[in-house]
């Protein structure tokens, strides 16, 4: 079956709200009736924030407790090749990295099924530019079993906000956030937003301790407000983010503190004004506020100190900078 056909039954295997703002739109983009959500998830000061989005846009769910650790043997491996019939035909994944997800879905499509990827953040730059691979490679044992024994199609094709991004390794369907931008074009102007970042995940990948964190943290709205003075500058936090140090520096260096609901995209498209400057740091949110909000200006502060994960991060500020954002290089 073609994995792009419109009005398919869809499985969404999800764990984030931005994953679900994807799966809304893929709904719309492809015209989906039937459909079913399930979640994947683990101990995350997220959830509250995908919950009130579930909520908020009516969606019913599902959710599935499977852990790669104790869940997957040979014997359900054996079993996901059992012959299985049902209406849905096709899942998007919200994260190609999961191992879960991917047996989720095996578990719960029909044969003659296809497995789409969704965006999780920007990790999709990488996989697309040819850098990452697939969690399965063609050579996998299961993956060929899989196809052969019940027809299911996967790791090939992904729905994306970065399909311009086309090497030859997937088919592409583009994400344009259509069903989400409305009519944000015709909105004034106002004030200075930063989008925060997770703090474990960012002093992790970049070698720091989290008290070094918070004195570049400091140092960013710093520079931040000298080159915006006399702008109202407010500042939301990641959804991961359950540390009271941001809000006591933005407090110290009078900058507002705003803890957004659900996503940070739903936040201010949901805002009588757009802001006039969106910062962030390398952040997946400043590629969708762009789409969203082509008008307000979008900067990327991007840290080129050596670590494990710069080569990716390079190639996503590069990408970004190619799409109208700036690049502010921080050592």
């Amino acid at each position: 079956m073609n994995p792009f056909a419109k009005r398919t039954p869809s499985l969404f295997i999800v764990c984030s709200p931005f994953q679900v703002l994807c799966a809304l739109e893929a709904i719309e983009k492809f015209d989906i009736k039937e459909y079913k959500f399930l979640l994947n998830l683990i101990s995350d000061p997220r959830n509250k924030q995908l919950f009130n989005l579930l909520n908020e846009k009516k969606i019913d769910y599902e959710i599935i407790d499977f852990s790669c650790r104790t869940d997957i043997s040979y014997k359900l491996k054996l079993s996901l090749l059992i012959p299985r019939w049902n209406k849905f035909k096709r899942a998007f994944i919200g994260d190609y990295r999961s191992r879960e997800f991917h047996y989720i879905a095996f578990k719960k499509l029909s044969n003659n099924s296809s497995i789409v990827f969704l965006d999780d953040g920007n990790c999709n730059v990488p996989l697309l530019e040819g850098i990452k691979k697939p969690l399965f490679s063609n050579k996998n044992i299961l993956k060929k079993l899989l196809f052969s024994f019940r027809n299911i199609n996967y790791g090939k094709y992904i729905f994306t906000q970065y399909a311009d991004i086309d090497r030859g390794l997937f088919e592409i369907m583009s994400n344009d956030f259509t069903y989400l931008s409305n009519d944000n074009n015709s909105k004034n102007l106002l004030g200075i937003c930063i989008v925060g970042t997770n703090p474990d995940r960012f002093a992790w990948g970049y070698g720091m301790s989290l008290d070094d964190f918070w004195v570049e943290m400091e140092k960013i709205l710093l520079m931040i407000k000298k080159d915006n003075p006399n702008k109202d500058i407010y500042y939301v936090p990641h959804g991961r983010d359950a540390f009271p140090n941001m809000h006591i520096l933005c407090k110290k260096n009078g900058v507002r503190f705003i803890k957004a609901e659900t996503t940070v995209e739903l936040f201010l498209i949901s805002q009588r004004v757009s802001p006039e400057i969106v910062y962030g740091l390398n952040s997946s949110a400043l590629f969708s506020i762009k789409k969203l909000m082509p008008n307000t200006k979008v900067k990327n502060l991007l840290y080129t100190r050596p670590c494990q994960f710069l080569d990716d991060h390079i190639a996503i500020a590069n990408y970004y900078q190619k799409h109208g954002i700036e690049t502010i290089k921080l050592e």
